[in-house]
């Protein structure tokens, strides 16, 4: 057990600083408060265990003093390993009360005894044995400090420090009837569990271990009950940073199939969108009418006259020249010539849809061969295993292709669109 000192006093240190993170942890970019009027809490226990104290190398003393008759009593002074007590098991009960004016520390004050300690060992001094009882005492009252870690709603995890005064008694014989005291500065730091109950109040059981540490090594085992005015509040995890959410990106549909055989840039449209159809327009042509052969007439012909006079001697005028008089045409009436009849322009067919049954169809024009193991190849009329067949191809019969999608060909079927599967049908180079 004294080898033990030093890990349970750095286990209580550990403890220590592990609250005091905790604390400061608990609510993060907030200041902390450890301790606040709401988490003022009673505590009362009690506790039965054993305490196993080496007492080899103690003294117990009893100093000599005149009785009432005058006579003098005799000195007793011996160790605990010359009348037996080495390492005595001594059952122990305890009792106190612990306020926690907060949830992680708390203060408090204990008292308790051991009775019925027996001999160990052999005595070494069979004199000083004779003369002291077969029955060790102790006795003890002390303070604590504590700090407790919630783990849960019903567990605590709890470090002890208790301070006091500790003695041991034992009876001796002489000329007189005495006791022999071993007393002692008692420093003894435990760990503790509380695991408290489901019921409406709080009250459990409690564990522990310890030791003493300064003047008498003492080992002490324990465990008993508690009940307390209120429980303190589970430790909080510190919340993560969370880093920002970036925006959601629309998603964009997928391009709709293209053939393999003539990509196009052009998207093809929809089933629900109409194509629109121009039918051709045959122009008209008026009737010609013949040209009518008509006299060559002749214009007169003005002679030119000067712009401005002149001071040119004056030539008599020549005999004017009467031309021949023109003789007006007869008017003459052409033919009547009748106009072709306009023909109507024959209705065309509007080309087929460019989807059909959710299937994108390419515009392909191309010839192929039926390549099919029996007899007759089935001609639907919407491209899928469950449209209506409306004809059949034999084997080796030619098709005009007018279309492809995946798995389907678009073809010519008397003088209508009919759909057929792509993997019975040899395209021709």
């Amino acid at each position: 057990m004294i080898g033990g000192r030093n890990a349970l006093v750095v286990l209580s240190g550990s403890m220590f600083s592990l609250w005091s993170a905790s604390a400061s942890a608990a609510v993060p970019n907030q200041p902390a408060k450890p301790c606040a009027s709401s988490d003022l809490t009673v505590e009362v226990y009690a506790t039965g265990g054993v305490i196993r104290p080496s007492l080899a190398d103690s003294m117990f003393e009893s100093p000599a003093r005149t009785t009432t008759t005058g006579a003098a009593e005799q000195d007793f002074t011996a160790r605990g390993g010359d009348i037996g007590f080495n390492n005595p098991w001594m059952p122990v009960v305890e009792g106190g009360a612990i306020v926690f004016p907060c949830r992680f520390f708390g203060i408090g004050i204990h008292g308790g005894g051991s009775w019925s300690g027996l001999p160990d060992g052999q005595a070494i001094s069979p004199q000083l044995a004779q003369r002291s009882s077969q029955q060790l005492t102790m006795m003890r009252l002390s303070g604590s400090i504590h700090g407790q870690l919630p783990i849960s709603r019903y567990f605590v995890l709890r470090a002890t420090a208790m301070i006091g005064y500790r003695y041991y008694s034992l009876g001796v014989t002489g000329v007189g009837q005495r006791e022999a005291l071993l007393q002692q500065f008692s420093l003894e730091p435990r760990l503790e569990a509380r695991l408290r109950l489901p019921v409406a109040v709080p009250f459990g059981v409690s564990a522990y271990v310890g030791g003493e540490v300064i003047s008498q090594p003492a080992l002490t085992v324990g465990g008993g009950l508690f009940l307390a005015t209120d429980w303190p509040s589970p430790l909080r995890r510190a919340s993560r940073p969370t880093s920002p959410t970036p925006p959601e990106v629309p998603l964009t549909p997928p391009p709709l199939l293209m053939s393999p055989f003539e990509p196009s840039q052009t998207p093809v449209p929809s089933e629900t969108q109409a194509v629109p159809t121009q039918a051709p327009v045959v122009p008209t042509q008026a009737p010609v009418t013949p040209p009518v052969d008509a006299a060559p007439t002749q214009a007169p012909v003005t002679p030119p006259v000067d712009a401005a006079p002149t001071q040119a001697p004056v030539t008599p005028p020549a005999a004017p020249v009467e031309a021949a008089p023109v003789q007006p045409v007869a008017p003459t009436e052409a033919p009547p010539v009748e106009a072709a009849p306009v023909q109507p322009a024959a209705p065309t067919e509007a080309p087929p849809a460019a989807v059909v049954n959710g299937v994108a169809f390419m515009d392909l024009a191309a010839s192929g061969t039926v390549n099919i193991q029996s007899d007759v190849l089935n001609v639907r009329s919407s491209p899928s295993r469950t449209g209506s067949i409306v004809g059949g191809l034999p084997k080796g019969s030619k098709v005009t292709i007018t279309g492809v999608a995946p798995g389907w060909y678009r073809i010519r079927f008397k003088d209508s669109v009919a759909y057929v599967s792509a993997d019975f049908i040899q395209r021709d180079p």
